[in-house]
């Protein structure tokens, strides 16, 4: 079976992206299990502009052919940010307006052309807030299969998104709550719409070693100092409110002031500002960009991983961490971290300030309950997302 994989991006080289993480990770996993795959990606790095900075054309990446089309260039990026907002704040979008924001979204004729000169079996197109997922699910709606990473958000109801969800021929979901809440939406279940398959299939992850004293030599917590090596709590991403970063700055703020005596700093990698807290300044630490070893290690020496979000349809970084060994701390309020956390039993949710601040203080002054969570989390994503687990549940939804 021939199967193209298209992707805004290709998350190489600074471009970053859960999505596109994932569309690669699945992409590669097919390639192995014998499909004929194609990764169909733009030209574009930044997430901002949508420029098209890197060349066209064609190269092999860890075994899967990778081919890059430009965004469309007639693209209007000013009045695309101009409906989001209107949508973000509330409002909604004439059908007139909904196709505008179709036309100046991140899409790409060429790859469309060249989808349809290549006739493959079928279409892995994700996530579903790109013109790319909604132009495939108009032109070849019994080939495609939707990847959507969906929250519940105001862009999920946009005319044009429903009727995606309402033609397509499949979904690849990330977790049994993303699925959920896209039957809640669209009124999807057995016989609703055309969808012939869909399934939970997850992101595959190697298992790796990963080195906690190297990880606070990273951090500069390892210096020799009064008071031993100094205590991390950690983030990696994007930096920014949808992710929840300036909520945990908070939090961890009013951690610190409640807490004078403690040395705990905040280390985060990726992308994104940081409004560092006043007189706290110095104990925030910005790696920016980090190797994956690198990342990893940081890992495994954190006191925990934090993560604020309530976007999200898979915490991968999550699994991550508890490869690492180390428990997590989420915002009980974003449904899927905290659904995943409670399955894995790898972690601790807070609701609010007080919450968060007495949550850190058992994970701090109980190192051997941080120990066993951050244990069951690993056995937990080593049983569900290792390679052959997720490769047997793709190949099947492909094979439907």
């Amino acid at each position: 079976m021939k199967i193209a994989f298209l992707s805004p991006r290709l998350a190489e080289n600074g471009a970053v992206g859960g999505a596109e993480t994932l569309l690669f990770n699945l992409a590669t996993l097919a390639a192995r299990a014998g499909f004929d795959v194609e990764f169909l990606t733009t030209c574009a790095k930044s997430h901002f502009t949508w420029a098209n900075e890197l060349p066209e054309g064609e190269f092999i990446r860890d075994g899967v052919r990778v081919r890059r089309f430009p965004v469309d260039p007639s693209r209007n990026g000013e009045l695309f940010m101009s409906l989001q907002i209107r949508v973000s704040g509330g409002e909604t979008l004439s059908a007139e307006d909904e196709e505008l924001w179709l036309r100046n979204n991140v899409r790409s004729p060429a790859m469309m052309e060249h989808v349809r000169a290549t006739d493959p079996d079928r279409v892995v197109v994700g996530p579903y807030l790109f013109g790319l997922a909604v132009e495939s699910s108009r032109l070849f709606p019994e080939k495609t299969i939707l990847v959507p990473c969906l929250h519940d958000e105001p862009f999920a109801r946009i005319g044009v998104v429903a009727e995606m969800f309402r033609s397509v021929r499949g979904f690849c979901f990330n977790t049994a709550e993303e699925r959920d809440l896209a039957a809640s939406l669209y009124g999807l279940g057995p016989g609703a719409g055309s969808a012939i398959a869909s399934a939970v299939v997850g992101f595959a992850l190697d298992d790796f070693t990963s080195s906690a004293d190297r990880g606070r030599e990273l951090a500069g917590c390892a210096s020799p100092s009064p008071g031993g090596a100094a205590p991390y709590i950690l983030f990696c991403g994007r930096r920014e409110p949808l992710k929840g970063t300036p909520l945990l700055l908070d939090y961890w703020a009013a951690y610190r002031r409640t807490r004078p005596e403690s040395r705990m700093r905040f280390v985060f990698t990726g992308s994104g500002e940081i409004e560092r807290p006043e007189g706290l300044e110095g104990d925030i630490v910005d790696l920016g960009f980090v190797s994956e070893q690198d990342k990893h290690d940081l890992m495994a020496g954190a006191v925990a991983f934090c993560h604020a979000s309530v976007n999200e349809s898979l915490g991968i970084v999550l699994l991550e961490s508890w490869l690492a060994r180390r428990p997590v701390l989420v915002l009980a309020s974003g449904r899927v971290l905290t659904a995943q956390t409670r399955a894995a039993g790898g972690g601790l949710w807070f609701r609010n300030c007080s919450e968060f601040i007495t949550a850190l203080d058992l994970i701090v002054e109980r190192p051997d309950l941080a120990a066993a969570l951050g244990e069951s989390g690993r056995a937990w994503t080593l049983a569900g997302y290792s390679r052959e687990s997720v490769a047997s549940r793709l190949a099947a939804l492909l094979s439907a």
